[in-house]
């Protein structure tokens, strides 16, 4: 067992000879990697306590609880397929109160806190990266999108929460904003699309554009707070419609084809409408297209 833990007797002799808070710390790195982690620390620091006389063990079994939810997230996200974020975010919003109850050992504040933190830290990124991954083979499939995408958003919602109240009793947890990745992944597909559709040198297909816009807007706040760029490439995506549809709504004006005239003039106000959580500014579509057709708009 020493052997297999530590490369040999004497670097573990080394270790306990200056026991203390290097050891425990090592120990602490070992029983968080995995299932079978604080069994075996627990196995070593028996016999630590054997050859001091020490409470090693005694202070292993103390932090079980912490130990048992850190590994379970880490368990859970390590899963090739079929991970559920539920169970990771359950075992977080465990880990406040028996954080709070742990920072009582000033021990755990010196010292033991560290090990948790670091394995925090990467649950929260792995966390993010998974919803992240999730969102976007939500968009692939096709079915249920907006459904399923605010099912996303409302999990990021509630990790973040977790996050937050572990962050009240953890000083100097690195984290990361859920809700804001989660956004931005759904954001930056749906534009993706639309500007996919007005790339089409023919074919433009409205129906996509919009179905583009409404996916992004419900998460444009958040998203553009992880992602600034996402506003200019909104804003070429106004100039480039402005620019297809002036020039349709001309064709239909030309040929009096006042079906295509009604059509175009619908689609921009449900465009408009779509656009109005996405920009201070609004988009105009509709009157554009109506000063192209009663000939007010030279542009």
């Amino acid at each position: 067992l020493v052997r297999a833990a530590w490369g040999g007797e004497r670097e573990f002799l080394g270790r306990l000879a200056n026991r203390g808070e290097p050891l425990a710390r090592h120990l602490l790195h070992r029983a968080l990697a995995d299932a079978g982690g604080l069994e075996e620390v627990l196995g070593i620091a028996a016999l630590v306590d054997g050859a001091t006389g020490g409470s090693m063990r005694q202070q292993a079994e103390q932090l079980r609880p912490l130990v048992e939810r850190v590994v379970e997230s880490r368990t859970e996200l390590a899963k090739p397929s079929g991970m559920d974020p539920r169970v990771v975010i359950r075992s977080l919003k465990a880990l406040a109160p028996l954080w709070a109850s742990a920072c009582s050992s000033e021990e755990f504040q010196r010292s033991l806190s560290e090990p948790f933190r670091r394995a925090l830290s990467e649950i929260f990124r792995q966390l993010s990266a998974k919803l992240t991954e999730a969102c976007g083979k939500a968009l692939d499939s096709g079915v249920e999108v907006p459904k399923k995408t605010q099912a996303l958003l409302a999990l990021a919602d509630e990790a973040q929460h977790a996050q937050d109240a572990l962050k009240e009793v953890a000083a100097d947890l690195e984290v990361v904003d859920f809700p804001s990745s989660v956004a931005r992944s759904v954001a930056d597909k749906a534009l993706g699309a639309v500007e996919a559709e007005l790339g089409k040198e023919s074919g433009l297909d409205p129906a996509k554009v919009l179905k583009g816009v409404e996916l992004a807007a419900p998460m444009w706040a958040a998203s553009t707070k992880a992602d600034d760029s996402l506003e200019a490439r909104l804003q070429a995506i106004f100039e480039r419609l402005r620019s297809r549809m002036g020039q349709s709504m001309l064709d239909a004006k030309e040929s009096d084809n006042q079906k295509k005239q009604t059509m175009l003039l619908e689609f921009a106000a449900k465009f408009d409408t779509a656009c109005a959580p996405m920009t201070a500014i609004g988009s105009d579509l509709k009157i554009f297209l109506e000063g192209k057709l009663s000939g007010t708009t030279k542009e």
